[in-house]
C-alpha cells in the first residue's frame, strides 16, 4: 500500500490530538503528517501520540510549520505521552515567527524534534497577502487566498460597492501598500481608513457603488517593517 502525506491546517486557539487522527490510519502506511498552524488569533497545543501505539510505522514524522501568526505571543506547544519524551523534555515549544519542526521516531520511548529558525516574510523584506476576491448581490466578499504572512482578513459588506477589509494591527500607516486589479468599465480602488482596517470600493461606469463588481479580482497586500 502506498505511503501517505497529510495536511491538517491549525487556526489558533486550538487544542489537537493527533492520536485521535493517527488511530484513523492504522492500517495505512502512514509516513507524515504536516500540521500548518496559524497563531493570529491564539496558541496551538498539540498532543502527539504514543510511540508504543505507532508499532511498525518507524519512518512515521509529524512537520509543524507556523505559518502567520505571532509566535512570542501565541506559541505552538507540542507535548508527547506520559511515557515519552521530545528531546528530552515532556514539551517542544515554537515561539518564534514562521518556526518549523520535524518529529521523528529516535527510540522506543523517544522524539527526536528539529526545529528550523525563523523564516518567511524576512526574506521579501515584507509581509504579504495575495487574493482572488469575489462578491456577488448583498454578500460579504470571499477571497481565495494564495499567499498570506499577514493573518486572516475578515472581508465584510458595508453598502453598495463598499467593503470593509479587518485584522486588528495589521495595517500601519505610511507601512501598508495596496494593489487591486481593474477592469474596464469599473471603477474600484482601496484605502487605508486605520491600523485596523482597509476600505475597498467598486463603482460602475457612471461611477456609482456598485455590487457583484468583484470577480477574481486580484489583490495584494504588503506590509513593511
Amino acid at each position: 500500500m502506498p505511503s501517505q502525506s497529510n495536511l491538517i491546517k491549525l487556526v489558533g486557539p486550538a487544542n489537537f490530538n493527533l492520536s485521535a487522527y493517527v488511530n484513523e490510519y492504522k492500517y495505512v502506511n502512514l509516513e507524515r503528517i504536516n500540521l500548518e498552524c496559524d497563531v493570529t488569533a491564539g496558541a496551538v497545543n498539540i498532543a502527539m501520540p504514543a510511540i508504543e501505539d505507532l508499532a511498525g510505522f518507524l519512518n512515521f514524522n509529524v512537520v509543524v510549520d507556523i505559518t502567520v501568526g505571532t509566535a512570542q505571543t501565541n506559541p505552538v506547544t507540542i507535548s508527547c505521552d506520559a511515557a515519552d519524551d521530545i528531546n528530552g523534555s515532556a514539551t517542544l515549544v515554537l515561539d518564534t515567527d514562521y518556526q518549523k519542526a520535524m518529529l521523528a521516531i529516535a527510540g522506543s520511548n523517544e522524539w527526536v524534534g528539529l526545529t528550523t529558525p525563523s523564516r518567511g516574510p524576512q526574506a521579501l523584506g515584507y509581509k504579504t497577502y495575495v487574493a482572488l476576491l469575489n462578491q456577488d448581490a448583498t454578500a460579504a466578499p470571499t477571497a481565495n487566498v494564495l499567499q498570506n504572512t499577514i493573518g486572516t482578513i475578515v472581508w465584510t459588506r458595508t453598502g453598495a460597492g463598499d467593503y470593509l477589509g479587518t485584522l486588528t494591527g495589521a495595517f500601519p500607516q505610511y507601512k501598508t501598500w495596496v494593489v487591486l486589479a481593474t477592469y474596464i468599465d469599473t471603477f474600484s480602488d482601496v484605502f487605508w481608513l486605520s491600523a485596523n482596517t482597509l476600505q475597498l470600493k467598486t463603482n460602475n461606469s457612471a461611477n456609482v457603488g456598485t455590487d457583484s463588481l468583484l470577480m477574481k479580482r486580484s489583490i495584494e497586500i504588503r506590509v513593511y517593517p
